[in-house]
């Protein structure tokens, strides 16, 4: 009898003990990070952070599934310091770490191929970043208003390249990023430069003019916004788009031609504040896609 009643007792304790274990394990996932379904079959993405560690490890699999994906503002504003990322995430979707003023640290792992726009976007502390993956797809967003990132570092296979500091394409024809400490108004650009990328330029006020190179067909989303001394844009021929914010809150900005070539112009390009800035000259042909969007928008315009 009392043989059975310790069995009794002991499998009753086991039970608990397990389902304490396994009840706690839940509790961390459930209660700190919110999973959904991933883009492929058989894994998952991190929707939501909800805990409060300020010192994350990113786990690589939950309930038999590969944790891939980082999804859209999952830890926006949060107060984590640091974070962790294994090697299973291929991917780190827009603004995911945006306004998380307190992180310092950040350790990539070496899955990652994609970093989506404003995916760190004012991380005040980061001073370097160190990626060791075959990083396809980045831009200067990813890292706006990190005013104290001083590097990027590259691993070998990443499908870019520094240069004295500042991030091009592997071939070199596209500039990508720069800390915002660096003079790019007397910066020696490779010679095979033909685009700039989206928000390279950003907030970079030693810039008072700039031509873009012939050959270039689409001026980028935010390429020079926030440029308060630029006062003239020269653009060739060959634009044939001009994206969203490309010249946003360039306060000084007075004049600029739009080719005949051009037959796009995205929200805000010549906006102050929100506002339309009056005191920017349009250059323009008649009866062209730039001239019918100057009259428009009522914009000071005079004809080429």
């Amino acid at each position: 009898m009392k043989k059975a009643i310790s069995v009794a007792l002991f499998t009753v304790l086991f039970i608990a003990v397990c389902a304490g274990a396994l009840f706690g394990y839940f509790k961390y996932n459930q209660t700190d990070f919110s999973f959904a379904d991933g883009t492929k079959s058989g894994t998952l993405e991190i929707s939501k952070y909800n805990g409060d560690a300020v010192n994350i490890e990113i786990p690589s699999s939950y309930h038999g599934k590969k944790v891939a994906y980082i999804s859209k503002e999952a830890f926006r504003g949060s107060d984590i310091e640091s974070v962790t990322f294994p090697d299973s995430i291929v991917s780190i979707g827009e603004s995911a770490f945006n306004e998380c003023e307190k992180l310092s640290s950040v350790k990539f792992g070496k899955g990652l191929e994609y970093l989506g726009m404003f995916a760190f976007r004012g991380c005040v502390k980061l001073e370097s970043v160190e990626f060791s993956s075959e990083l396809k797809s980045f831009d200067a967003s990813a890292f706006l208003d990190c005013e104290n990132l001083k590097e990027i570092k590259l691993g070998d296979k990443a499908e870019f390249t520094d240069v004295n500091g500042v991030i091009f394409s592997k071939d070199q024809t596209t500039a990508v990023w720069s800390p915002a400490d660096k003079d790019l108004a007397s910066f020696d650009y490779p010679q095979n430069v033909k685009k700039y990328g989206a928000f390279f330029f950003y907030g970079h006020d030693e810039i008072t003019s700039f031509d873009f190179p012939d050959g270039t067909e689409a001026v980028e989303r935010g390429v020079l916004a926030e440029c308060k001394n630029l006062t003239k844009v020269t653009l060739p021929q060959s634009v044939k788009r001009i994206d969203h914010s490309a010249f946003y809150d360039c306060k000084s900005l007075k004049s600029a031609n739009l080719p005949a070539s051009i037959s796009s112009i995205g929200d805000s390009v010549f906006s102050c504040d929100g506002i339309k800035n009056l005191d920017t000259v349009l250059t323009v042909k008649k009866d062209t896609y730039a001239y019918n969007y100057a009259v428009q928008n009522k914009l000071n315009y005079e004809l080429a």
